[in-house]
């Protein structure tokens, strides 16, 4: 069974991943803020960054690997 706490990281891990893939700059700016610098993909990365997962790119634009 797995514990409430991992649920919770594993779900943490999972929002941030979607957040970073939302806003993605497309071309060079954030498709939802509009501006060139998205606090909500640098939050959202540096979350990653402090629970020791490892820098995401989403699938569709990380050329296919």
């Amino acid at each position: 069974m797995t514990s409430a706490p991992s649920l919770v990281r594993s779900r943490m891990i999972l929002s941030a991943k979607v957040i970073i893939t939302d806003h993605w700059p497309n071309p060079d700016r954030c498709p939802i803020c509009g501006v060139m610098v998205c606090r909500a993909r640098g939050n959202a990365a540096y979350y990653l960054q402090i629970v020791g997962e490892p820098p995401y790119i989403p699938p569709s634009l990380d050329g296919g690997a």
